[in-house]
């Protein structure tokens, strides 16, 4: 009889153990993987407030999840793998959950609500690392996917080893896996004489994805059963069917083996039964017991004898059966052997002239079509020689109109030789064209003599000068230091020199109390802060105003307020230093730089273009 080990979570083995029991097996538990919460931060439930479908991989995730008290959108759909995990919803959430039939990720899958889910927002409750097949599946069918980790499996505390020898002393020889986390936790870790005990185990697992993982493992497919879902009901069933199948099977083979007994038996019997009634004609009720043994040890020995010659003739009639029966199929065979022979000389001769035949008929055909296509492209070619091509004339105005356009309009002389190039192009093409052609070439040269106002690059000089203003020199006339005349200031010791002396202290005295210097050249007018504050402000707006005016295509006006800064700059500055002098340099190149905003362009070939005609 079966033992059977049940390795899920704790909380989830009592019923089905006492289920199993129930039936008369003996079932031990052993959770190979613990439970352990994840915290979950309110950004990772967010989804759920606009979400159109929720899925709940296990009633764990259900139960923790519901502990969270997520705000949960009331058009959401609700998907649960199994039917435990549907009523774990119903309870906590009032939600009818839809449970596919096939109580697995493969089947949850192949639900026609999860068949068109572009764009759509699905949640997905479950443990980390848990179920990834759902989650590529959805992803590549283009849904926007949130994953809440709510829990985390892992091993149970313990090594392999000694749990093999718990199991082997438990006689174990069923095992209950529910997910790819156990086989892994079971086959890790092995030694060689471990792996070889599970591999004589039988093993119960809820899907298909889980028996094509534990094949992996070297397990004989006849020893695992896929009960199609993780509840208590499809384990035990698939646990009843399969012992009823070996059951089924045991008793079938005792079957055989007692029928091929009695065979056996049936032989022993009749000799027996001859025995008995040679013994019972040859009783009498008085004689010697000495005669009576010698007679039974003489029909035995009568009976083996005629045992064995009714045996042996018995086979050698066998074995010339059978020597006619190989005779006669050894002329079969033979007889089968020539007429293969002669079926395969006429297919092969078939063959071959079914491939002559046919590869004669696709020479000709390509030959054939061969010369049809030679014939095509000649004539083509022929009619493509004597098609004339001729000139549009909608095409060549409209040409020459969009250039006279760019040169006119947009001011772009550039874009107008281009124009003007590809039109020359066009009627390059026609021999009657070369008037206009010439015309055109003159257009081409004189547009390209031509070229913008260079409005950026004399804004961004202005730019600068404008920059330099405030730390431009001004005239002003520093006036030199008095030095005192040493010698005069010395007086003599000699009484003879009093007058001297006399006229020296006079001096002294009269520069203590009043002070004249002379000057021979121009004294210019001195300046206060305000007034040069003033006079650097208006060469600043003559400046501004000069790139007001070239921004607005006044040439008079851009001028004219150059030439005001100049005379501003020519008349306060000193323009002595080098700073004044480059400025005064750059302003006098501003005002002679050419600006013809609007030049007088008339294309030499408008006028041709109005007279020809094609």
């Amino acid at each position: 009889m079966p033992v059977f080990l049940i390795t899920r979570p704790e909380n989830k083995n009592e019923s089905l153990i006492k289920s199993i029991e129930e039936k008369g097996y003996e079932a031990f538990s052993f959770p190979l993987l613990n439970l352990q919460t994840l915290d979950v931060t309110s950004s990772q439930l967010s989804p759920l407030i606009d979400a159109d479908k929720l899925i709940f991989i296990s009633q764990d995730a259900v139960k923790l999840l519901a502990a969270l008290s997520p705000e949960i959108s009331p058009n959401t759909t609700f998907f649960a793998v199994g039917d435990k995990t549907a009523q774990t919803i119903s309870e906590l959430f009032n939600k009818k959950a839809i449970v596919p039939k096939q109580q697995d990720s493969e089947g949850l899958l192949a639900l026609k609500q999860l068949q068109q889910v572009d764009s759509q927002s699905i949640v997905l409750a479950k443990g980390k690392g848990g179920r990834p097949l759902i989650a590529q599946t959805l992803n590549k069918r283009g849904a926007r996917l949130n994953a809440i980790n709510l829990y985390l499996r892992e091993k149970t505390d313990g090594k392999v080893s000694d749990w093999f020898q718990k199991w082997q002393h438990q006689k174990i020889d069923s095992i209950v896996l529910t997910s790819n986390a156990a086989v892994d936790v079971i086959f890790n870790d092995l030694t060689v004489k471990g792996i070889d005990w599970l591999q004589t185990c039988q093993f119960y697992v809820v899907s298909d994805r889980t028996a094509q993982y534990i094949k992996t493992f070297n397990v004989p497919i006849d020893n695992i059963h896929n009960c199609n879902g993780a509840s208590d009901e499809a384990i035990l069933s698939k646990i009843m069917s399969q012992n009823s199948k070996i059951k089924n099977n045991l008793v079938h083979a005792r079957i055989q083996e007692a029928s091929a007994t009695m065979s056996d038996q049936n032989i022993n019997e009749k000799e027996v039964k001859q025995l008995e009634t040679v013994n019972k004609q040859s009783s009498k009720p008085k004689g010697n017991a000495v005669t009576i043994l010698s007679l039974l040890i003489a029909l035995g020995a009568a009976g083996g004898f005629a045992f064995n010659f009714y045996s042996n003739s018995q086979q050698q009639a066998l074995v010339q059966q059978l020597q006619m029966n190989n005779q006669s199929l050894e002329q079969s065979l033979n007889a089968l052997r020539a007429q293969i022979q002669n079926t395969s000389a006429n297919l092969t001769g078939a063959i071959k002239n079914e491939l002559t035949s046919q590869k004669l008929q696709v020479e000709t055909a390509l030959n054939t079509s061969e010369k049809n296509i030679s014939e095509q492209l000649e004539n083509s070619l022929n009619e493509v020689k004597n098609i004339k091509v001729t000139l549009n004339p909608q095409e060549v105005r409209s040409l020459h109109r969009m250039a006279e356009f760019k040169a006119k309009v947009e001011k772009d002389y550039l874009g107008a030789v281009d124009i003007l190039t590809r039109l020359d192009s066009l009627l390059s093409e026609h021999s009657d064209t070369s008037e206009l052609r010439a015309v055109i070439a003159e257009d081409i040269q004189m547009l390209k003599g031509l070229s913008n106002v260079p409005v950026e690059d004399l804004y961004l000089k202005l730019h600068g000068l404008l920059n330099q203003v405030d730390v431009l020199p001004l005239n002003m006339v520093k006036l030199p230091s008095l030095v005192k005349n040493a010698e005069q200031e010395v007086l003599s010791e000699d009484i003879s020199d009093w007058q001297a002396n006399l006229k020296n202290s006079w001096s002294l005295l009269v520069d203590d109390f009043i002070k004249v210097n002379e000057r021979t050249e121009k004294i210019e007018p001195l300046l206060t802060q305000e007034e040069q504050s003033l006079i650097r402000q208006q060469v600043r707006f003559y400046i501004s105003q000069s790139q007001t005016a070239l921004q607005n295509q006044q040439v008079v006006i851009y001028k004219a307020a150059l030439e005001q800064a100049n005379k501003v700059l020519v008349s306060f500055f000193d323009t002595h230093s080098s700073e004044v002098q480059n400025v005064n340099n750059e302003l006098n190149q501003l005002k002679s730089t050419p600006l013809n905003f609007n030049p007088q362009l008339n294309l030499a070939s408008s006028q041709l273009m109005k007279e020809w005609s094609l």
